[in-house]
């Protein structure tokens, strides 16, 4: 593993974690190989990303686009971000504030997302547009985006608390499958991490020439 400063973190703005603490939550789930392999990735990778993710914001502010968001590009596998909390109190609070950051960026897409829908049912009335998906119509020019309603508000926030759930419910489950580790004699099922899928990691585009120095 690569040394570092114990407090560096690898990206303080989307994933603000250690290379340590990414091979000691990744350990909780997967077998030592595959731990290395990911916190390998993520301290060769994450520099990287931050580098590109302002370039992008770079070439987007000068088109008058404001983006202040997460890009999600690291790729860092569901049950590997669910055992960081329980590598440490710090860790825990850290992964706290990133995900309340997170899903209050998520909201604002969520409410943009049922407008666009609005515009789209709109322009299907017309007849203006052929049938797709409302992800895609950014592609079409839409002058004017209607304003969010209370309904497209509301659900737009059950979408929402619905992946909110589905984030806690992993949490307890990595948490108990590591307990469940954690007793003598325990004879615990593997999960996928564990299974080796970690180390076959998706690599996000603007990454991935890392396969081939491997």
């Amino acid at each position: 593993m690569r040394k570092r400063a114990r407090g560096y973190l690898l990206d303080r703005e989307e994933f603000p974690f250690t290379e340590q603490e990414v091979f000691a939550a990744a350990r909780l789930v997967a077998d030592i190989r595959a731990a290395r392999h990911l916190a390998k990735y993520c301290a060769e990778a994450a520099p990287e990303y931050v580098q590109d993710r302002a370039r992008r914001r770079a070439r987007w502010r000068r088109k008058g686009i404001a983006h202040s968001g997460p890009l999600e590009g690291l790729g860092v596998p569901l049950e590997v971000l669910a055992a960081l909390p329980l590598v440490s109190e710090s860790a825990a609070q850290r992964m706290e504030r990133l995900k309340q950051w997170q899903w209050s960026h998520r909201r604002q897409g969520l409410i943009k997302i049922e407008r666009q829908r609005a515009a789209q049912g709109k322009l299907r009335r017309r007849r203006a547009a052929p049938r797709t998906s409302p992800g895609v119509w950014t592609m079409y020019k839409i002058d004017r985006l209607p304003k969010a309603t209370p309904a497209m508000i509301a659900t737009a926030e059950r979408k929402l608390a619905k992946e909110i759930r589905e984030w806690r419910r992993m949490c307890r489950r990595v948490r108990e499958e590591v307990r469940n580790r954690a007793r003598p004699n325990a004879r615990v099922k593997l999960t996928a991490l564990t299974s080796g899928t970690i180390t076959s990691v998706n690599i996000p585009v603007w990454r991935r020439s890392l396969r081939a120095s491997r």
